[in-house]
């Protein structure tokens, strides 16, 4: 039995079939992307403009939008380069608009949801086999090599970009709803699990190991589990990571080792500080987006309080509450930690009261965890690359929200 019906879809202007192409652009990188981006927000627009009721049931995040705008437009204004901070602020807007487009897919429109979670699923799968691919046989499908820099680095399809194990670890728990909504047997969920563990630790990516690992031990403790599986299981998964670690030279170094040495003082704490240091002269309105990779090439930062001071600069301070802090400064921070308490209650107190939703909300929570934990090295919110991960969580946080409310 085939799914679309194209004449039915008609209606939607083929809105799905667009935006079924987000998760698989995230793989072919920035440029498909945007180009897949902003077809889906041009018939997006198209659609609102043509059925003034999705208008309607939607404008109460037009005004969020509205809101918005006007506040970066402030910021904009204020910002110490504006070439850079305008090009973030389309680029902020077209994302907000994508988001709405996604979501009123995942609301709308029939099985869109189970579809989607199942592309993205069936991606990671992809990644996984090409990754260990590359791992045995030092070339992955595309031809693409095991990078050297950083210890041994398997990145899989993104070739130079190294964000397998990111991918992986921020869409991950998304994907699990597709078991929710098919026929997929929820017993391979565990074992799942444990493989995108051991990929992403092959990856040698530490931020997405740690985090999607803290994630994973959250799922385990808070899953439908008899406590006897739950500790054999916990057993199993730190023996496997002990071995690993003892026998592999490279990932020790990389994972432990590494982290130990540098852990009082790196590059990534000189860039926290510039970000700090930038805030303090810029905090109402902030610095501009994007403008931390202009602003700390200023001589005035290399007095830090790190002898990596030299290392400061970057393209954005690669922790996304002191890039919104530095950049927005408070007035942005607070309405970015607002929005992340109102999410995480808002799933903690439903998963206590709603059994019904007891597990989709919980790979929420576990992707809202890998995605928002303040004490990490992340990517740039406002980017291309990094920033979509953001607004897909959000479209699949409000579709559970509208049910939960309905």
């Amino acid at each position: 039995m085939v799914y679309y019906n194209f004449k039915k879809h008609k209606e939607f202007f083929y809105l799905d079939l667009f935006v079924y192409l987000v998760p698989i652009s995230i793989v072919l990188g920035n440029l498909i992307i945007n180009v897949v981006s902003l077809i889906c927000v041009l018939v997006y627009l198209l659609l609102v403009a043509k059925k003034k009721i999705i208008y309607q049931t939607y404008k109460n995040y037009f005004y969020i939008l509205y809101a918005l705008v006007a506040f970066l437009g402030l910021n904009l204004f204020l910002s110490s380069n504006f070439e850079l901070s305008f090009y973030s602020v389309l680029g902020f807007i077209r994302y907000y608009l994508l988001f709405l487009a996604l979501l009123f897919c995942l609301n709308e429109i029939n099985n869109f949801k189970k579809t989607f979670s199942k592309i993205i699923l069936f991606l990671i799968i992809f990644v996984i086999i090409d990754i260990f691919i590359q791992h045995f046989f030092l070339v992955d499908l595309f031809g693409y090599e095991i990078a050297s820099d950083h210890g041994r680095r398997l990145s899989g399809p993104f070739g130079p970009e190294k964000v397998a194990g990111s991918f992986i670890s921020k869409v991950f728990y998304l994907s699990l709803i597709s078991f929710l909504l098919s026929n997929f047997k929820t017993k391979y969920i565990i074992p799942l699990i444990l493989l995108v563990i051991l990929t992403i630790i092959m990856t040698n990516e530490r931020s997405a190991s740690i985090m999607f690992f803290s994630g994973s031990l959250i799922f385990i403790i808070f899953c439908n589990l008899k406590l006897w599986k739950k500790t054999i299981l916990f057993i199993i998964i730190f023996l496997s990571l002990f071995f690993i670690f003892n026998s592999n030279k490279n990932l020790r170094s990389h994972f432990v080792d590494l982290p130990v040495k540098y852990f009082k003082d790196n590059h990534h704490k000189a860039h926290y500080l510039t970000a700090y240091e930038i805030f303090k002269e810029n905090k109402i309105f902030g610095s501009g987006t994007k403008t931390f990779r202009y602003l700390c090439k200023d001589k005035k930062y290399e007095n830090i309080n790190s002898k990596y001071a030299k290392k400061r600069c970057a393209t954005h301070p690669h922790n996304i509450y002191l890039e919104i802090l530095s950049e927005i400064g408070i007035f942005g921070i607070i309405i970015f930690l607002v929005l992340n308490f109102y999410i995480a209650s808002l799933l903690i107190i439903n998963f206590i009261k709603k059994k019904y939703f007891q597990q989709e909300i919980l790979f929420l929570f576990c992707n809202f965890f890998i995605l928002f934990w303040p004490l990490q090295t992340t990517g740039a919110f406002f980017s291309t690359w990094n920033g979509i991960f953001y607004w897909i969580f959000f479209s699949y946080f409000f579709n559970l929200k509208k049910k939960l409310t309905t």
